[in-house]
């Protein structure tokens, strides 16, 4: 049998408190309708609602446009539509390739913000770590099925090196591992290291150094283009005639060299005619006031001198046509043929003879030397000061052929660089060595 519960009195209930007060449920109820209206009226109230709404401070790149949300917003609460980033940002090579990445594989719903992280403040809009990258160069194969680029998922298994070379006679750029067999760069040049480091200059000029031909740029980080006129020339002047010793050929246009040559032996018979003539004026002319003693006549002089036998031809001043073209020809032959100082250091193809007056019959292949050896790769000489150039190019000073690629293989690095958190070595994340945004198209 259930106790019968004693009935309370009205006067009991007029000194219960709880009797008074709403039930537990209508105040739960309240307090809800309270919050949530102060979170809608709070923005429209406060003297810096945007900040209050706002994920955190906006980067650098973006503080332009910090006070327009509409302009990376397309609706409140709502993530960044792909779209509003490219309205501004020109998609480069390297990210042409996403969207359709994207579509193929919406299970990893991929957009622009999952790479670039913005209300960080100042910290990079780029994550730094190496997920940037192996988060899909893992799988590439599954994700890219045609892509040539094997799958990376940490520094410890990234393959060799590759660079940018000629394979053959072809004209075109490939990319080769450094492992490849008997890889070769066919440059269309003729240079021995061996022969160059460790000997001394014409006029006892001291022994080369790496750093007399190999200097980089104001940032440090890479080497500027080798120049005959700042690098060779002091000891590789073009001499092309025995007679001029004072007179060297031009660098960098063997098509006017021909020219060149003749126009100086042309001008060398001319004053040697002069200079004939006038020592028969002289003679014919005894009365004529003597040159003083300790001065000579300058080139000037010696043309402007009136002649009392004008010459009826070139002939008379010593010029043989027939001959100048001979002579020229011969010094032409000489530069562009074994021994000469033209074929010393290119490649050099023989011209079919022109029945026009003064053409070359020689040519000068151009150097074929991309900018970059590596140009998916950024590498900061500075940073490795310290390090001789011996350390990563250590087969330098045996090298005999400029063919030779002479870029240090990945294990050298490995001897130094790891991945992060590896005791005694550098962390050394994907962007350390490369760019998430490369700059131009790769050959693949």
């Amino acid at each position: 049998m259930k106790a019968e519960v004693p009935a309370v009195s009205d006067q009991e209930k007029r000194f219960d408190a709880g009797h008074h007060l709403p039930s537990l449920k209508k105040l739960v109820i309240c307090a809800f309708v309270v919050t949530v209206a102060a979170l809608f009226a709070w923005p429209f109230f406060a003297t810096r609602w945007r900040a209050t709404v706002s994920g955190g401070a906006i980067s650098n790149h973006h503080r332009l446009i910090e006070s327009d949300c509409a302009k990376c917003h397309a609706s409140p609460f709502r993530a960044v539509p792909d779209e509003k980033c490219t309205s501004c940002h020109v998609a480069n090579p390297h990210t042409k390739g996403m969207p359709e990445l994207v579509s193929a594989h919406p299970e990893f719903k991929l957009r622009c913000a999952s790479c670039h992280k913005e209300h960080h403040g100042e910290a990079s809009l780029v994550r730094q770590d190496s997920q940037l990258c192996t988060s899909c160069h893992l799988r590439i194969n599954k994700l890219a099925p045609k892509t040539a680029q094997p799958n990376i998922s940490n520094f410890a298994q990234h393959p060799e090196f590759a660079v940018l070379a000629w394979r053959g006679n072809t004209s075109t750029l490939v990319k080769a591992r450094l492992d490849e067999a008997e890889l070769r760069d066919p440059n269309q040049l003729k240079f021995s290291h061996a022969s160059h480091l460790g000997r001394k200059g014409p006029a006892e000029k001291p022994a080369l150094k790496c750093n007399n031909c190999h200097v980089t740029g104001d940032d440090g980080a890479q080497m500027q283009p080798i120049s005959f006129a700042r690098h060779c020339e002091g000891c590789h002047a073009i001499k092309f005639d025995d007679r001029l010793k004072d007179r060297f050929l031009p660098h960098g246009d063997a098509k006017k060299a021909f020219v060149f040559i003749k126009a100086e032996l042309a001008r060398l018979y001319v004053e040697r005619g002069l200079e004939l003539a006038n020592a028969k004026s002289l003679a014919e002319n005894p009365d004529e006031e003597p040159r003083k003693r300790g001065k000579k006549k300058s080139r000037s002089t010696l043309r402007d001198r009136p002649l009392t036998t004008q010459p009826e031809s070139a002939a008379g001043l010593g010029i043989d046509a027939k001959k100048l073209d001979e002579e020229s020809r011969d010094d032409e032959l000489a530069l562009f043929t074994t021994g000469g100082a033209c074929f010393m250091c290119h490649d050099v193809e023989k011209l079919a003879v022109s029945e026009t007056p003064n053409q070359p019959r020689f040519q000068v292949l151009n150097p074929r030397l991309p900018v970059k050896k590596m140009p998916a790769a950024r590498f900061d000489h500075d940073a490795h000061r310290l390090e001789s150039c011996a350390s990563c190019h250590g087969n330098v000073r045996d090298s005999t052929s400029a063919s030779d690629i002479l870029l240090p293989r990945i294990a050298r690095c490995r001897e130094c660089h790891a991945d992060p958190g590896k005791p005694a070595k550098i962390d050394s994340p994907c962007l350390q060595c490369h760019q998430h945004h490369l700059p131009k198209e790769l050959p693949q």
